[in-house]
């Protein structure tokens, strides 16, 4: 992950608690691999897929939702 990226990831993360989230979430599409990869390097995991989510293309894409949390419970790869 880029020096950029990460700073503005780490500035979400420390949103949490300041105004008292439990999560970050970011949305991707299916075919943004470098994204995918990023999010992953900074803490996210992928938690669900929303069919046709990006349509502003041509074709319609499936979104990726991705979730950061500060503590995930027991079990959540």
């Amino acid at each position: 992950a880029n020096a950029a990226g990460l700073a503005a990831a780490e500035a979400e993360v420390r949103k949490l608690d300041a105004h008292r989230r439990g999560r970050v979430t970011a949305a991707v599409g299916e075919r943004n691999t470098p994204a995918h990869l990023f999010l992953r390097a900074c803490g996210f995991r992928a938690v669900a897929v929303r069919p046709a989510y990006f349509t502003a293309a041509a074709e319609p894409e499936d979104g990726y939702l991705f979730e950061y949390r500060p503590a995930w419970p027991e079990g959540v790869a």
